[in-house]
């Protein structure tokens, strides 16, 4: 839960609220995007935010055949 709310807030934040995530249709992007502000805010929602993530993330590396960037290290 902490790593979402730090090291992994971009990654969650850019990968289950952009157009992508939001055209599928799995979820409701509304109900998703609430998760999230209410994780960074200090409610935990961290097993369904990690889980939304490994999702979103298998999806777009095998289905959309697309790569997945890891997340930026911002301790340089």
């Amino acid at each position: 839960s902490r790593w979402l709310r730090t090291e992994l807030r971009d990654m969650v934040r850019d990968n289950l609220t952009d157009s992508v995530a939001r055209s599928r249709g799995y979820f409701e992007p509304a109900e998703v995007a609430r998760l999230v502000r209410e994780h960074e805010d200090g409610r935990d929602h961290g097993p369904q935010l990690w889980a939304l993530l490994m999702f979103e993330l298998w999806h777009r590396m095998f289905l959309d055949r697309r790569a997945v960037a890891p997340p930026t290290s911002r301790c340089a």
